[in-house]
């Protein structure tokens, strides 16, 4: 009996052993994602971030997280104050005036996502819907993707069908890479 009871416990253990192993590791969560004062905040990869616009607060807890540099797209003048602060926080600050996906908006959003120095980078706008339209036309003008595959990206990211069709119609206008 004694001996029975050893080998179940010895099975136990090395199930549990093999399932530990074999189980895959949970993503780690993104502290920020949710975040009432960063509405909208999604990360894109492990050095890009695209956000609504953030509260004071939400400025404060991108810098604590690491970011380098904040990017605004926004269709009015620069807000003095957003660049104040955000470079008190010691981050650098850039402004992008935007009023529709154009070449040159899709060149500095480019520039800025594929620069080393902005790293961690933020992007952001009012609601985060300018930002995603320019992130699907870098993935596939500069990264090479499948339209398809950055179109189903925005679309699990929460752009609408109408924001969509407009990265679809820029991107009819464009010569598209060969995907990787």
């Amino acid at each position: 009996m004694r001996k029975a009871v050893k080998y179940q416990a010895s099975m136990t253990t090395n199930l549990i052993f093999v399932l530990a192993i074999a189980a895959p590791a949970s993503p780690q969560e993104d502290p920020l994602a949710g975040d009432a004062d960063l509405p909208n905040y999604v990360q894109v990869s492990d050095q890009i971030a695209l956000a609504g616009q953030p509260t004071d607060q939400g400025f404060k807890k991108i810098q604590k997280a690491g970011f380098a540099t904040v990017m605004k797209f926004f269709s009015k003048e620069e807000p003095a104050k957003e660049k104040q602060m955000v470079e008190g926080l010691d981050m650098t600050y850039v402004f992008v005036p935007y009023k529709e996906i154009t070449d040159e908006a899709v060149k500095r959003f480019s520039q800025a996502v594929s620069d080393p120095f902005n790293k961690p980078l933020f992007l952001h706008c009012g609601k985060s819907n300018i930002v995603k339209r320019l992130w699907a036309v870098h993935r596939v003008l500069h990264d090479a993707a499948p339209e398809e595959e950055a179109i189903d990206e925005v679309k699990r990211l929460g752009l609408s069908q109408s924001r969509i069709e407009q990265v679809r119609d820029y991107l009819r206008t464009k010569d598209h890479p060969v995907p990787k």
